[in-house]
């Protein structure tokens, strides 16, 4: 293996409690991760999206949808329920290898397998992550009317240690493998990359530092400073420069992970809205208007330099203008010289100022979203909480900013955003694994008041996130089956239910801290199997079988689950 890969592979597998996993293992997760990230910016779980045996050749599947992973057919449905009338979608399988070397006869068995996969019955054996994945792109198909050109997209990624030379044979293999798909009529677009060496270090420094950009403007003038708000200017910039400096990454792509701080996503170009900007641009006569008639963008940098005429910026947002942005990229090539935008500069580090800015700049968007729960003063103690905590073990991380850890040495597995930490906590505290596994957006619905009562603990958000940290931990490292990535919230609730006791104490009374401290001492052992009740909590979760996984998501199995668990330790209790 390529030395350098090597070591930013090892910075991954630490990173993400991988350690144990042979090398060839780690870095299919690690090229599933460079890939994943490169069209989200946003961390996620490769034990949802990397293969496990029987894989049909194929090491990785990643599905996106209106630029989100989505992970299950239920989340994929989700998405489709929404307004939006043309929906990006997009499907990426991965081939990885330690050699440092691409090898026809993998690829072959990689395109062999792709093809396979994407038959109504597929003839190879499957593996639980490619059988997940099966049903999600049947959901993709079904909905085929609401998404972007009447089909999804396809990308084969093809991953080595090595060089890539353009070899004749390779080359043809894969071309090979592109023209067979596109037999199928299932694709708007077949598309093949090569990740060598270089594109892949390339991707993992996007993943692992900040990305830097530096644009020309026509004009700035400095706006009012304050303490927490060091720089700050009103320019003009030519849309041209905006987007090529800006938007686009190394390959030509929207760099979408700029908008993960905007509380609304791309609404798509037949909305009014982007229509009537559209028709701005289109407009030989209007465009040259364009700064005038558009409400301009606001981003958000914690470093900000001005050189002459150049402003240079270092892990920006743009928190408002995501609209306005994506019709310009998407019209990048019929772009005027004399078409700009204009642009609001802001250097701010601080989380709470981030969301102030964040607030102040999109007033038309509802106040719910979940983008301006950061502002609220219980999520501020938490994360203060979450500090208190200093042995190696106990250490978990509340992210309040998008990339507030990027650089910080912090390994990603301890960090949770507020959607991940909502999620631990309506599984283990509220008893609904079920929201928490697959409909995160209806768990926010129901349980917005309850999840951010004032008068809720600290204690019960860091109990749940330490203890979904020590799950995920135990996962990626082979303790647990890689079945049990789905079954984690589950297993949130069952393992509370079995070592603390299914009677739960008001989450604002004072009984919920001691109760809550015998959870922490379990999930702060490096190896919880070693106390009965999380064993005996292990060991039901193993017991679901395939026909009852299905009822997951029912409320009548989560009671059931936590009579069984709590019946098994008290008999066990009883023994001693």
């Amino acid at each position: 293996m390529n030395r350098i890969i090597k070591s930013h592979l090892q910075s991954f597998q630490a990173a993400n409690g991988l350690e144990d996993l042979d090398p060839q293992s780690s870095f299919e997760h690690f090229v599933n991760y460079c890939v994943g990230y490169r069209h989200t910016g946003a961390p996620f779980d490769t034990q949802a999206v990397t293969t496990d045996d029987p894989d049909a050749g194929i090491d990785g599947v990643i599905c996106l949808v209106d630029n989100e992973i989505v992970m299950t057919a239920d989340e994929c449905e989700e998405i489709f329920k929404r307004s939006k009338r043309n929906v990006d979608a997009k499907i990426i399988f991965t081939q990885a290898t330690t050699a440092e070397g691409f090898e026809k006869a993998k690829l072959t068995t990689f395109n062999s397998g792709v093809y396979d996969f994407l038959q109504d019955e597929p003839a190879q054996p499957h593996g639980s992550v490619l059988k997940e994945y099966h049903e999600l792109f049947d959901v993709i198909v079904k909905n085929a009317n609401k998404v972007i050109n009447g089909k999804p997209e396809c990308e084969l990624c093809y991953a080595a240690t090595g060089r890539f030379n353009q070899e004749v044979e390779i080359v043809a293999a894969s071309k090979a493998g592109q023209h067979q798909l596109g037999t199928l009529n299932l694709f708007s677009k077949v598309s093949v990359q090569f990740l060598d060496a270089d594109a892949l270090l390339r991707l993992w420094l996007e993943c692992s530092q900040t990305i830097k950009a530096s644009v020309d403007v026509v004009g700035s003038i400095p706006l009012a400073k304050t303490e927490k708000v060091p720089e700050a200017y009103l320019a003009l910039v030519g849309a041209k420069a905006f987007v090529e400096k800006l938007l686009l990454n190394e390959e030509g792509d929207l760099r979408v992970w700029v908008f993960n701080e905007n509380v609304r996503a791309f609404l798509g170009e037949d909305s009014q809205v982007n229509a009537d900007i559209q028709k701005t641009i289109k407009s030989i006569d209007a465009r040259a208007r364009f700064a005038l008639l558009n409400n301009g963008v606001t981003i958000v940098s914690p470093d900000i330099r001005v050189q002459g005429g150049t402003i240079n910026l270092n892990g920006f947002q743009i928190v408002n203008g995501c609209q306005t942005s994506n019709v310009l990229f998407a019209n990048r090539k019929i772009l005027s010289d004399d078409t700009t935008i204009a642009v609001k500069f802001i250097e701010a580090e601080d989380p709470d100022v981030v969301a102030e800015i964040v607030r102040a700049t999109n007033k038309q968007a509802k106040v719910e979203d979940e983008q301006f729960f950061a502002l609220e003063p219980l999520v501020k103690r938490i994360e203060e909480f979450f500090k208190s905590y200093t042995q190696d073990e106990q250490k978990v991380y509340l992210e309040r900013r998008f990339r507030q850890y990027v650089g910080a040495g912090v390994p990603q597995l301890r960090i949770f955003d507020i959607k991940n930490a909502c999620r631990a906590v309506s599984a283990m505290f509220f008893n609904r694994p079920d929201l928490a596994m697959r409909y995160p957006n209806q768990m926010f619905d129901e349980l917005k008041d309850q999840l951010f009562d004032e008068k809720i603990k600290e204690i019960v958000y860091y109990t749940a996130c330490l203890g979904l940290y020590r799950v995920s931990l135990m996962i990626s490292s082979g303790k647990l089956p890689s079945n049990f990535r789905r079954l984690k919230w589950h297993l949130l609730l069952a393992s509370r239910v079995a070592v603390a006791g299914k009677k739960l104490p008001n989450l604002a009374s004072g009984g919920i801290a001691k109760y809550c401290e015998s959870l922490i001492k379990v999930y702060s052992n490096p190896n919880p199997m070693a106390v009965s009740g999380f064993a005996h909590a292990v060991e039901y979760i193993k017991s679901i079988s395939d026909e009852h996984r299905n009822k997951l998501t029912t409320k009548m199995f989560v009671i059931n689950m936590q009579e069984e668990v709590s019946k098994k330790e008290e008999a066990a209790k009883k023994k001693e």
